[in-house]
């Protein structure tokens, strides 16, 4: 009726991109979430992402493996992957990556929000999965979503810490960069700018 009377009304357009965006967002989460239920495949998946959680399972607690120089990669985030593998088995580690790249995706909407208002939060979450490197990686097992949440959330605390003076979020923020680091040496660069 709105393209009889010769335009739209302002709020259905607004309303036609949310649900545009909306539906993109729920099928790139689908197909992501799908991938994340196949058996891990990629060389880092099973040689150390996937291996040193398996491995630390099946040994009862962490285990030192010098001959496997890329245990020494194995650091927070596959501590998680640990708990998902205790919890529901080798291809677990995958949904736990899953997990943290939709909160990565949150914190980008919480970041947008906090910075310029909803609709950028919704626009930088959209962007964010929108990324086809992004709706790869929700599907495997590495690292690097979980860097991205731990550094989005660093940020937000920092923000939250200039904007209210707050130690309390200043630590919040300290803690996050630490598990970014600690997760991936490189985010190092992001945490010291």
């Amino acid at each position: 009726e709105a393209v009889r009377r010769g335009g739209w009304p302002r709020e259905e357009p607004v309303a036609a991109w949310a649900g545009f965006a909306g539906t993109a967002l729920v099928l790139s989460l689908l197909g992501s979430w799908l991938w994340a239920l196949a058996p891990p495949v990629w060389y880092d998946e099973l040689n150390y992402q996937v291996a040193a959680p398996l491995a630390y399972v099946r040994a009862g607690g962490v285990v030192d493996r010098p001959e496997e120089f890329r245990f020494l990669w194995a650091h927070n985030a596959n501590m998680l992957y640990t708990l998902g593998i205790l919890l529901g088995g080798r291809d677990a580690a995958k949904l736990v990556h899953f997990a943290l790249g939709v909160a990565a995706a949150v914190a980008a909407a919480a970041l947008g929000r906090a910075v310029a208002g909803r609709g950028v939060g919704w626009a930088a979450a959209l962007l964010f999965l929108a990324l086809p490197m992004v709706s790869w990686e929700l599907g495997v097992a590495y690292v690097d979503l979980a860097v991205t949440f731990f550094f989005a959330a660093a940020l937000l605390a920092a923000l939250s810490a200039a904007r209210e003076e707050s130690w309390q979020w200043a630590l919040l923020g300290g803690v996050a960069g630490g598990l970014a680091v600690g997760t991936k040496l490189n985010a190092g660069l992001l945490v010291v700018s």
